[in-house]
């Protein structure tokens, strides 16, 4: 079983890093929208509608979705004990 606490362990890693990314993004955007005025427009955005900074978001929060899923599925199948040790990884990453 410490097998699937490890994968656990490290998707929850990789989930808040790719919360921090986004967070990371979300402040770029609001910087760059500030600047806009004297910037050179989005090539992309022309072509699509959609900004490329937009575009780098809602992957984001679509990994972000991923990642609450798959730790969904795997946490279902866990018995209390195993529960008990992942509240304790949990602690132990924070």
């Amino acid at each position: 079983m410490a097998g699937i606490q490890q994968v656990i362990a490290e998707t929850r890693t990789r989930r808040d890093e790719a919360r921090v990314l986004l967070d990371a993004l979300i402040e770029a955007k609001s910087k760059a929208s500030a600047a806009a005025d004297s910037a050179v427009p989005d090539a992309f955005a022309g072509v699509t509608g959609v900004s490329s900074m937009d575009r780098a978001i809602d992957r984001t929060r679509r990994l972000i979705d991923s990642f609450d899923r798959v730790l969904d599925e795997l946490e279902t199948d866990l018995d209390n004990e195993d529960h008990l040790l992942l509240e304790e990884i949990s602690r132990e990453v924070s």
